[in-house]
């Protein structure tokens, strides 16, 4: 049953997830998505079982499915997420400025801006009305771009993947003034403390399981890692959803730079994707070490 409830309070609650964890070639994307929900705590609120969108809204590697339709309906719901915060994307670049506040050079990168909508959606006024009605008010998006090179830089001064994601997430947290973030579990990770520890915080222990670890970090506040988070909560859903965009379009860029004239990007970026190793042959040499990982 649709869940609209009138008489319980109010929470301000930011959800954050990332795009491209575990590629071999393109960025990773931090998102993260502030909220002012109403129920009688702030993770049953945010709950996307209980709402019925308008049109589908349900993790980011679900709606992204490789067809031109498919990248229609995320660019859609993500241009009106965008568009609920009062934020309006006419380029790539000025995506990258407005939201991740990046002045990324793209032609050093070897691609160019691209005029927004890329994939034919646009803004879907239904979800637009229907995120009034809910009570579901969108408060800010912010986020986090890693080109590979930076990327590579940060991962040998840190050495492992995932404390640099969990510091992608805390700098974008940072960002927000909520004070209770859900996030989407990093690789698994059932234990933070030895990154906390590593990024020099301070924090206690909530909870710790395999599905829900939980952490009151010191001037922060509560943090939820939750495994399938972006599935299970709107505003990790919401952030991954605008976060893959991001990544999908930094793709196409790339994709038809190098002739690959497609409607959706050539290549998913991803080592099972054989697709993606012809990206990887097209790239002059002076482009390699900017678009691929070295782990």
């Amino acid at each position: 049953m649709e869940r609209f409830i009138f008489d319980t309070q109010r929470f301000q609650v930011c959800g954050i997830d990332e795009n491209g964890y575990g590629p071999l070639l393109g960025p990773l994307v931090v998102m993260g998505v502030s909220m002012d929900v109403k129920g009688v705590d702030p993770l049953t609120a945010c709950e996307l079982r209980g709402y019925r969108f308008p049109i589908p809204v349900k993790d980011s590697k679900e709606i992204f499915r490789r067809s031109e339709k498919s990248y229609a309906v995320g660019e859609s719901i993500a241009l009106t997420l965008l568009e609920a915060v009062s934020i309006e994307v006419d380029s790539l670049q000025e995506f990258l400025k407005k939201v991740c506040h990046s002045d990324i050079d793209l032609s050093a990168y070897g691609i160019e801006d691209l005029k927004i909508p890329v994939f034919g959606g646009k803004v879907n006024n239904k979800l637009l009305d229907y995120l009034r009605v809910s009570g579901l008010i969108l408060k800010e998006v912010r986020g986090e771009i890693l080109m590979a090179d930076k990327y590579n830089y940060h991962i040998e001064d840190l050495g492992n993947k995932a404390l640099l994601d969990l510091s992608c997430f805390l700098k974008v947290a940072s960002q927000f003034s909520t004070g209770f973030y859900l996030l989407g579990k990093i690789g698994g990770t059932t234990h933070y403390g030895r990154f906390f520890e590593s990024l020099g915080l301070s924090y206690g222990v909530i909870k710790e399981s395999f599905s829900h670890s939980a952490y009151e970090i010191q001037n922060m506040g509560e943090f939820h890692f939750i495994m399938n988070g972006d599935s299970l909560y709107i505003p990790i859903t919401f952030a991954g959803i605008i976060g893959k965009y991001l990544r999908e379009l930094v793709m196409q860029s790339l994709s038809i730079s190098l002739g690959f004239m497609d409607p959706i990007p050539y290549a998913s970026g991803y080592f099972h994707d054989e697709r993606t190793y012809r990206i990887v042959d097209a790239l002059p040499s002076e482009l390699k070490n900017k678009w691929v990982r070295v782990k």
